[in-house]
């Protein structure tokens, strides 16, 4: 389905963006990736990096959403089937861990009504600021948040790698063990946790000993 002639053609950066996260969506079906996953996921880590980063307090554009749905959705297709992506792999899991570091700090007190960072009005767009922007109070995070998003694929990548207990990467567990102290209670990071579980239990049992919280 990716072609890199059609991506060239979408001059638009939100075009090629809504091109790789269909793609993503439909990695499925046969014939998805005629040259394998690697390079479309690779294509969409070069979209999203070449984006700037929203401002404070500024919603993300449409191609940063789109292309973030892209990275985590094609990389989570690479984990899955066990495509190489040999040296580009530290500059793929440096970009996963910069979104993800947020979750390692507490997050901030609500505002008053009166302060600069009081809610938006109901009808404003519930896709947030969380892309690059600032951090995250206490309850606004999504299970579709940036971060959560990032925090989940890195999980999906361990769980990738752990063919026996002891095996999963031990960034990935520090950063995990940070999250959960600075991020206890946090709905959106108990669910993207949560799912990889049965697979820390049994390959990462000193860490969840270690844990009593998983």
């Amino acid at each position: 389905m990716t072609s890199p002639g059609v991506l060239a053609a979408l001059a638009r950066p939100e075009l090629g963006a809504f091109y790789l996260a269909a793609a993503a969506t439909n990695a499925r079906r046969h014939g998805a990736f005629s040259a394998g996953p690697v390079p479309a996921a690779l294509a969409a880590l070069t979209l999203r990096r070449s984006l700037p980063a929203p401002a404070v307090g500024q919603q993300p554009s449409t191609a940063v959403v789109f292309a973030d749905q892209a990275v985590f959705g094609l990389l989570n297709v690479v984990w899955r089937t066990g495509a190489d992506l040999a040296g580009d792999l530290p500059a793929v899991l440096d970009h996963l861990r910069d979104l993800a570091e947020p979750l390692t700090r507490p997050a901030g007190p609500p505002p008053t009504a009166d302060s600069p960072d009081a809610p938006a009005p109901a009808d404003a767009d519930p896709a947030d600021d969380g892309a690059g922007g600032k951090p995250e109070r206490a309850g606004d995070l999504l299970d579709s948040h940036p971060a959560v998003r990032a925090l989940g694929c890195l999980l999906e990548y361990a769980a990738s790698r752990a063919h026996a207990d002891g095996e999963m990467p031990g960034d990935v567990l520090r950063l995990v063990a940070d999250v959960l102290a600075a991020r206890p209670g946090d709905e959106a990071v108990a669910g993207a946790i949560g799912v990889q579980l049965p697979v820390l239990h049994r390959r990462a049992t000193a860490f969840t000993a270690a844990h009593p919280e998983l």
